[in-house]
């Protein structure tokens, strides 16, 4: 049974690739929700929300049990960090595991995935200035895909290779 799943996932999988190159993603609607921003003493406490980020061709490749990772990129000041959220289903358990950092869940639908991967929260940066200039940026890690004998494959292109950006300025 294991096989024949694997299978099946591959064969979905070469489909996709097919239609990602031709076509690519959906264009320009994956954006970031307004930021939460708290200021408190020298930390600035950001919680944003990537939309639309998951198509219908990224979401078939995420149910074949490639994992996908999204990974968020900030600069502030002169500060560089990543935050990567990770997403992949078993095939077997019918469950999604999701990570974020150290933390996993495991959840059974993809809605609840979904939300869960494209909320990026608590995310702390220090700030002794007076003001913060923070540029966030998320894209999508390249994966290994079977169907094309395990080489790396570009995710941007479900997202026609344009990384949603939020630019934002906390004054103290």
């Amino acid at each position: 049974m294991d096989i024949l799943v694997k299978l099946l996932a591959t064969k979905v999988i070469a489909v996709l690739i097919g239609v990602a190159v031709l076509f690519g993603g959906k264009k320009g609607d994956i954006v970031f929700t307004t930021p939460n921003i708290k200021v408190i003493s020298d930390t600035v406490v950001i919680n944003t929300t990537l939309k639309n980020s998951f198509n219908k061709e990224l979401k078939e490749i995420i149910l074949s049990g490639t994992p996908v990772t999204i990974r968020l990129l900030i600069s502030a000041n002169n500060l560089i960090m990543e935050v990567p959220h990770s997403i992949r289903y078993d095939l077997i358990a019918k469950t999604f595991t999701v990570t974020k950092l150290q933390d996993s869940l495991i959840v059974k639908d993809f809605n609840s995935a979904s939300r869960s991967i494209n909320g990026f929260n608590n995310i702390k940066l220090f700030c002794p200035a007076k003001e913060l200039t923070v540029i966030m940026k998320a894209v999508i890690d390249p994966t290994k895909i079977a169907a094309i004998g395990n080489k790396n494959f570009e995710l941007m292109c479900f997202w026609n290779y344009q990384a949603p950006v939020l630019k934002f300025v906390v004054k103290k």
